[in-house]
């Protein structure tokens, strides 16, 4: 019997997350329309923590359970108590990971008794410390946490006297463990009948390959909307579109602005369709991102204290605050604050700035002064529960729309103010825990009790797609299902580890995840139920990171047959082709500056660098060099373009440094050359690469790789049409630009024997597969490196008569090969479509303008030159955060506006 039949027949259905609960209820009520019946029962379907939360609140508990927020207020004294929390700068993230780690402990039957062992490290002994020390204080406060519900209706259900209520069906544990996993078993030995979902494969599959994870997203939201467009032109229904991502946190501001786009209201405002069909995307998140709920946020904030300027001006022009005055007045209020405020702006301040505008008729500033008059009334500090009243009277007085009487008619707003009302609850019931507490830090823990509260609002328009984590799409069923970043780095994911609970202590207490063997066979189940998910399933596999390190495909999905390859070819969404892609120029102001005197002296660095910017805009080579402005560092998993970089060009010196010449290549047989791949590759890894800050897996993986990637480029190197010889390698050399003074390491120069002859060529190792010949043009110079080498290095001084020519040396799997331009040669390999003829017959010219062009341009940016070249700041990502110190604003761009909802 299928479990929509169950349900119809009234038995209960336990799930195994709320999103599946949500999800089986929807279908049910699908099922129900589609046989065309006019009423029906709701179905009993429940999430398992809701009904083990209902089992023990029916044996009425003398016991609080306490909330997240709770939980974490108890964590946190505990650890500000405690010698070691003492010395901790910030205890507020120790509270977070130590809860976190507790959860998982207790999660699978465990306490702080299973957490010993013998010679632990500091943070170990501390989180031991701490967690029993919660615990004590937990039951001695008569609260109860959530994990041990579970354990205590656990028991219950085990006890010989306890029998099912209504007949039970389990649906969604395929994957669970620890003691949802013995709950769900004496759910069976007391007659509930579980569904296993066997694996399988899907029924069509297919894989895209892209460039890079940006691509992909652009290549996803691309297909979902020509999938909904067909949809459409058939009369039927929406299909159901699952979008799976590693980190939705990470992809989702990439997600939303392709799908704004292309799918959502705002990609059809224009075609033939325009205004019709508002498709939505669903994704979640906290109450706290609720546009209603951020500007009470907002609100109570201003009132707290000095804020940023924006935020003060959020609170004016919120159409969710002061409803009832006009725009017209609220955009002068606004205009008065950004003239007059600052920097920063508190409710104080705000009201005095306002206050000549009441002469003016204008009703915002009488509004202000009774709201700031409101929050002045009591204390400093008071219990929770005070604070919530304090707040809905200063909300009332900021004309919050969550206390106007218009919301009786609005349906989301309803619902969002239902879960606002859960907050405030929960915030209520933290008088015990935090006692009196200031305004300040009273805010900040509602703000911890909204981040901890999920919400899915019933949507206005169709919601087809769904934007979900791996482990979230654990048994949910759809039309369609794209799994984004399908490669190695992220599927299977590591081992589940803690900094306060050891790997040994996770894996004895039963976490499947703790091993890195137990991940793998846990994440190839996984891979097992995706066929069983959706009968479309589309792999989207990036080539490589944004940053150009190269990415291979999940080891996972070996087993599955996919569908002919799909080009991942990726047109502008309706917004860019309505908007058009050209820049706006703005004349702007550039004062002069001082010129640079000495460089050296002046700590300026970059040489080469230096060059490539003011080629690009002079502004750019100024912010960088002269202010010494650099992106933040980013955070990285794994390895990155740069690590790979290092460790080809080691290989790459060590190979050459042994072979010398094409001759002493060819010599060497198809397994020696593998050999010596292999061997290099292991040797370069162990330097550069070290296993215990990698972790031994990436390693081995990336010596894998690495040894590939050599034989497929010394294969190439043995073809090249002319015998050479390597005469250098990581050569160190300095040059001197118009007064820069920098160090260079050249990577390769070759002697090449045409004709007898020997000629001089220099070559750099690159990965990008996107470099022309135009590249080295000197009027409009994109790549400088290798003509400053040719034109500014002493090459007699370092043994080389002269230079001949230039070339890239382009290592990259499946597309290896060479970029030159020279005297002597256009190509190095037979029949490559790098070029054709004997090369240019104005060798000499070239270089004369190169030594030309690049003396300009250093000595343009000695001179103080900072040139403001709009087109290029909007598509660099570094310029993009140096608008602010331009005079003039930058020009507006559709594309980069803020969403209207």
């Amino acid at each position: 019997m299928d479990w929509v039949t169950c349900a119809e027949q009234g038995h209960r259905i336990i799930a195994g997350s709320e999103r599946l609960a949500r999800d089986l209820r929807v279908r049910f009520n699908r099922q129900m329309r589609a046989e065309d019946r006019r009423g029906w029962l709701a179905p009993d379907i429940v999430s398992m923590r809701s009904f083990v939360l209902g089992l023990w609140e029916q044996s009425w508990p003398d016991t609080q359970l306490l909330n997240g927020a709770q939980e974490l207020a108890i964590w946190l004294d505990v650890i500000q108590a405690s010698d070691t929390g003492g010395q901790l700068i910030s205890p507020g993230p120790a509270a977070r990971s130590a809860r976190t780690a507790a959860r998982l402990v207790m999660r699978h039957g465990g306490g702080p008794e299973s957490c010993g062992r013998p010679l632990p490290t500091d943070d170990e002994q501390a989180f031991n410390a701490w967690f029993a020390e919660v615990v004590r204080r937990v039951d001695e406060g008569g609260f109860v946490l959530e994990e041990q519900v579970a354990i205590r209706v656990r028991t219950a259900i085990r006890e010989p006297a306890w029998e099912l209520p209504v007949p039970t069906m389990l649906l969604g544990f395929e994957r669970v463990s620890g003691v949802t996993r013995d709950i769900v078993n004496a759910l069976v030995e007391k007659g509930a009948k579980e569904h296993v979902e066997a694996p399988r494969l899907p029924v069509n599959a297919q894989r895209v390959d892209v460039a890079t994870p940006g691509r992909q997203y652009e290549w996803v939201a691309s297909a979902i909307r020509d999938q909904l467009e067909r949809a459409r032109a058939s009369g039927g229904e929406a299909p159901s579109i699952a979008v799976l991502v590693d980190d939705v946190r990470e992809a989702m501001p990439r997600l939303e602005a392709t799908l704004r786009d292309r799918v959502s209201p705002q990609g059809q405002i224009c075609g033939q369709h325009q205004g019709r069909f508002p498709w939505r995307y669903a994704r979640g998140g906290s109450l706290m991102e609720h546009p209603l709920i951020e500007a009470a946020l907002d609100c109570l904030a201003l009132e707290s204290g000095p804020c940023r300027t924006e935020d003060a001006s959020r609170v004016l022009l919120s159409p969710n605050l002061f409803h009832d005055v006009s725009a017209r007045h609220r955009a002068e209020a606004d205009l008065r604050l950004r003239n007059r405020a600052g920097s920063v702006c508190g409710l104080a301040r705000l009201v005095d700035i306002q206050r000549p505008l009441a002469e003016c008729h204008n009703p915002l500033p009488g509004r202000l002064e009774a709201w700031h008059i409101s929050a002045q009334q009591g204390g400093s500090s008071a219990m929770p529960s005070e604070w919530v009243e304090r707040w809905l009277s200063s909300l009332a007085l900021a004309g919050w729309r969550g206390t106007a009487a218009e919301q009786e008619c609005d349906q989301a707003l309803q619902q969002v103010l239902g879960r606002w009302d859960e907050a405030l609850d929960a915030f209520r019931a933290m008088d015990r825990q935090l006692q009196a507490v200031s305004r300040g830090g009273a805010l900040q823990w509602l703000r911890e009790v909204l981040s901890d509260l999920p919400t899915q609002l019933s949507p206005e328009h169709e919601q087809p797609v769904q934007i979900l984590s791996f482990a979230d799409a654990d048994s949910l069923r759809f039309d369609r299902v794209y799994v984004c970043n399908a490669n190695a780095h992220v599927l299977p994911p590591p081992a589940t580890s803690s900094g306060f609970v050891s790997a040994e202590i996770l894996e004895a207490i039963g976490v499947p995840d703790a091993t890195p063997d137990g991940a793998l066979l846990s994440w190839r189940h996984w891979v097992g139920l995706l066929g069983a998910m959706a009968p479309d399933i589309t792999l989207v596999v990036p080539a490589a990171t944004d940053d150009g390190a190269e990415l291979f495909s999940s080891p996972l999905f070996l087993d599955w047959e996919f569908a002919a390859p799909c080009g991942a070819e990726v047109g502008p969404g309706p917004l860019a082709m309505m908007a058009g892609r050209e820049s706006i120029e703005a004349p702007g102001y550039e004062p002069d500056l001082p010129p640079v005197v000495n460089a050296k002296a002046e700590g300026i660095r970059g040489g080469t660098g230096i060059i490539t910017r003011m080629a690009e805009m002079p502004f750019l080579a100024f912010a960088r060099y002269r202010l010494g402005l650099s992106e933040f560092p980013a955070v990285k998993d794994g390895l990155d373009a740069r690590d790979q970089g290092i460790a080809l060009h080691r290989a790459l010196q060590l190979i050459w440094s042994t072979l010398k010449t094409q001759e002493a290549l060819q010599a060497l047989a198809t397994t020696e050359i593998e050999s010596m791949a292999q061997r290099t590759a292991e040797k370069v890894c162990m330097e550069c690469l070290p296993a215990k800050v990698y972790g031994q897996g990436l390693v081995d993986a990336e010596v894998s790789r690495l040894a590939l990637l050599l034989v497929e480029w010394l294969e190439l190197e043995a073809r090249r049409e002319h015998p050479f010889e390597v005469v250098a390698t990581e050569l160190k050399a300095s040059v001197n630009l118009e007064g820069i003074e920098t160090d260079v390491v050249v990577d390769r120069v070759d002697r090449i024997i045409v004709n007898g002859e020997s000629r001089f060529m220099i070559l750099d190792y690159k990965s990008s597969s996107s470099l022309k010949v135009t590249d080295w043009d000197a009027q409009s110079m994109a790549e400088p490196q290798l003509p400053i080498y040719a034109a500014f290095i002493d090459w007699p001084a370092h043994g080389v008569p002269r230079i001949d020519g230039i070339g890239f040396a382009r290592v990259r799997r499946g597309g290896c090969g060479f970029l030159v331009l020279s005297n002597f040669v256009s190509r190095l390999i037979p029949g490559a479509r790098d070029g054709t003829g004997d090369g240019v017959a104005h060798w000499g010219a070239i270089v004369d303008e190169w030594r030309l062009a690049i003396a300009k341009l250093a000595g343009r940016f000695m001179k103080g030159d900072i040139e403001v070249v709009r087109s290029a700041m909007q598509a660099n990502s570094f310029s993009k955060d140096l608008y602010p110190l331009l005079r003039a604003a930058p020009p507006i761009s559709l594309q980069n506006e803020e969403p209207v909802f």
